[in-house]
């Protein structure tokens, strides 16, 4: 956000006097009207260069600079922030935050969403020496925090369409819709390998297993944010896609050397880096080939390695000296489990700091008024560590400037404070950007090219509408999207308005009930969506899914009846139905809460790939995408093994219509 509101924030500071206040003394003066000096110059209309603020800045100032908290739910009931309660007000009036982080729980409408924004853009104002950055997760698909805006296909769904313009179009669009609500940090792209199948977290969220194909998309997702203005942030390095441990319940471990990351994962970052990025996220990975040093977890007294996240051998060594990256370095959550769990608060942003990382993100949880309260002992605890010269000073002004030379390129170096009016303006504008109908057709225009077609037996798709189709699919909140996607191919004369397409939800049913449901269907459109390698196996707890479509199969097959598998989530459960007659890989199962119907109003942010799969089954689309991972084959007990069902690149199209012997060329 540009500072169109610079004029009235200088006559509010104009109306105070000219003394310095002190930082505040203790929680009890914390609250409300902490107002500063402005900075040098400011008075005579010139504004501070990063370096000229940072000389004026207290010890204090430049460690809240490194701070990036949530506040995504408060109270005993955890409501969702949707507006700021007093004592959230308060927070961020006292300690001058650097940035905040938004989540789903914060964004309910864009008019709703603008008002948060500059209701905590205002408070920071009060005595703050510089801008807020506004931050948010939103890579598209699987991880997108704008409930109110276009949801995008994904990054995996992205890697299958391979093509930099369209992935650039894809990011432009999310930068847009951040821009107007006045978010101006995007932690995305995501440059993760997914060289695991096994991959808890990462899945879809990742380009590609081929670190080549990850970083051509990813910086062309970098460009597309970039020129709507928008920051980005490379995560997670050096790398999450070789994990099989979730490091927001657990604590990862890759054992790899540096030259095996050097030829994969840490590829991409290295690459686009010197692109020029805003920021870099770390993982939350143990490193033990890389990074010796260890701790003793508080968890259960084990002794771990220090993950990457607090590792100066990855951050100072591999990051600052061997790459070259003098950029800012953001940490992941710190209180996800990996950090969390195992170690001491204090000690966590005392090794992190050390080890190089410039800003601390979610350091403390901020759902209750005492843990709010609380963000003052652990502020308190970083400046003493300073002063006790546990933590070099130099090392704070390093990261303090750092923060303070990204705000001045991106024009937030100083405090904004804007008017009711300028807020209610943005408001308004937002409400006809963010997930419109323009944006949507975009958005659907974008998912269509990414549809995979990697099995059709005997040319059976695309379907033409003939006879009775059953569509399945694992979950109530996907038939929505079946329904409309099938409602769209009858208005627009795909198929004959008679056509007999019935939409299920298999989430209650049993394996016992498919006879009847299936009755009569020449075709069954079945779809998958797997999530976890767990959810392969029948037989586990996680394998209702995978018992129930097993049992379609085989009944499907001893009725003569086609069935056709759409893999909506992970591409991997294509091993583990090859009993379908066509196969196709869409890469996102999400499906919408309620259908858009005319798109007045505001429409809630949904997955268009289950709707462009519908419509590539029915020939509303063609399939071009080509699988941007390799798929590879099931032992007898459901594990990944080394042999390939499908390699990467394949894709097939759908054949040629034949035309008639009358018609000849000219």
């Amino acid at each position: 956000m540009k500072h169109k509101c610079l004029a009235a924030l200088l006559a509010c500071l104009l109306s105070v006097t000219g003394c310095t206040a002190a930082a505040p003394a203790s929680p009890e003066e914390e609250t409300l009207a902490v107002i500063t000096t402005p900075y040098p110059n400011m008075l005579t209309g010139e504004t501070a260069s990063a370096e000229e603020l940072l000389a004026d800045m207290t010890l204090r100032e430049k460690i809240t600079q490194m701070l990036m908290p949530a506040f995504l739910l408060y109270g005993d009931a955890q409501a969702p922030v949707t507006e700021l309660s007093e004592a959230q007000k308060q927070a961020i009036r006292a300690h001058h935050f650097g940035g905040i982080i938004l989540f789903s729980e914060n964004i309910a409408d864009p008019a709703q969403t603008v008002r948060l924004v500059d209701a905590m853009q205002s408070a920071n104002a009060m005595g703050g020496r510089t801008g807020l950055l506004i931050a948010v997760d939103a890579e598209g698909g699987q991880v997108n925090r704008l409930a109110c805006g276009s949801q995008l296909c994904g990054s995996m769904a992205l890697g299958a369409a391979d093509s930099e313009q369209i992935t650039e179009q894809a990011s432009a669009l999310i930068a847009e819709e951040l821009q107007a609500l006045g978010i101006m940090l995007d932690f995305a792209p995501s440059l993760d390998v997914n060289s695991n199948p096994a991959n808890p977290v990462i899945g879809v969220r990742s380009f590609s297993d081929d670190p080549q194909i990850v970083l051509r998309q990813g910086k062309a997702y970098i460009r597309g944010m970039q020129s709507k203005g928008v920051m980005t942030a490379l995560k997670h390095f050096p790398g999450h896609g070789d994990t099989d441990t979730d490091s927001h319940t657990g604590l990862p471990l890759i054992d790899k050397s540096a030259a095996q990351l050097e030829s994969c994962e840490l590829l991409p970052f290295r690459e686009a880096a010197e692109e020029g990025v805003d920021m870099l996220m770390t993982a939350h990975i143990q490193f033990p080939q890389i990074e010796p040093d260890t701790y003793t977890s508080k968890a259960d007294g084990s002794k771990i390695s220090l993950p990457a996240t607090l590792s100066d051998d990855v951050i100072g060594g591999i990051v600052r000296k061997r790459m070259g990256y003098d950029g800012v370095i953001i940490t992941d959550a710190m209180n996800m489990d990996a950090i969390q769990a195992n170690f001491d608060p204090l000690d966590a942003a005392r090794l992190a700091i050390n080890a190089g990382v410039d800003m601390l993100l979610m350091p403390v949880d901020t759902v209750t008024d005492e843990q709010i309260k609380g963000i003052w002992d652990y502020i308190s605890g970083i400046e003493q560590m300073v002063q006790k010269g546990d933590i070099p000073e130099a090392r704070i002004d390093e990261s303090a400037l750092r923060i303070l030379k990204l705000k001045e390129a991106h024009g937030i170096l100083a405090p904004v404070s804007p008017t009711a009016e300028e807020t209610e303006q943005r408001a308004k504008a937002a409400a006809e950007t963010v997930g419109s109908k323009a944006h949507h057709e975009q958005e659907m225009d974008i998912t269509k090219q990414t549809v995979t077609l990697v099995k059709n037996e005997d040319d059976l798709l695309p379907l033409d509408g003939s006879g009775k189709t059953v569509l399945l699919c694992p979950y109530d909140s996907e038939l929505n999207s079946l329904e409309y996607a099938a409602s769209v191919l009858k208005a627009d004369g795909t198929l004959p308005k008679d056509a007999k397409l019935i939409c299920k939800s298999y989430e209650n049913g049993e394996p016992s009930e498919i006879g009847k449901l299936i009755e009569g269907a020449d075709t069954v459109v079945a779809v998958s969506a797997l999530y976890d390698a767990s959810e392969l196996d029948p037989a586990a707890e996680d394998g209702k899914e995978a018992k129930y479509l097993d049992s379609l199969l085989t009944k499907a097959k001893d009725n003569g009846t086609k069935c056709v598998l759409i893999s909506a989530q992970l591409p991997y459960d294509l091993a583990r139905y090859r009993d379908a007659d066509a196969a196709l890989a869409c890469y996102l199962a999400k499906g919408m809460t309620e259908k858009p119907g005319d798109f007045s109003g505001t429409t809630k942010a949904y997955g268009p790939n289950l709707i462009a799969a519908v419509y590539t089954v029915f020939g509303g689309s063609k399939p071009t995408g080509k699988l941007p991972v390799n798929v590879p084959e099931l032992d007898s007990q459901y594990q990944y093994t080394d042999a390939l069902l499908y390699k990467r690149g394949t894709g097939l199209e759908y054949p040629e219509a034949e035309t008639s012997g009358d018609e000849t060329e000219e």
